[in-house]
């Protein structure tokens, strides 16, 4: 996320967050708490908290990109469809559909 991005969204740039959250401690925090700490005390979207968060743990180096906080990876795959809602659905639980 670029700094001109964060700032027009949350009002401030990284150094800033990491700034404000170092002195809360929020190194030694675990992500939820982070979160809330930001939608509570900043008055940030709910979006955007964890963005400020997920972006300064990875600042930190308590996460890497795929990680999650307990140190475990996670991964994920989307799909767009261009059909009808109920075209999916029928095929989502009737193989013969899915087939065709």
């Amino acid at each position: 996320m670029s700094d001109a991005t964060l700032r027009a969204r949350t009002g401030c740039a990284w150094e800033r967050w990491v700034r404000a959250l170092d002195r809360a401690q929020a190194y030694s925090w675990p992500h939820r708490r982070i979160a809330a700490y930001v939608r509570q005390t900043y008055k940030v979207a709910d979006w955007w908290c964890q963005t400020v968060t997920v972006g300064y743990e990875r600042i930190k180096g308590l996460r890497v990109v795929g990680q999650r906080r307990d140190g475990g990876f996670e991964a994920s795959k989307s799909k767009t469809f261009t059909a009808p809602l109920t075209r999916l659905y029928r095929a989502w639980s009737d193989a013969r559909t899915r087939a065709t």
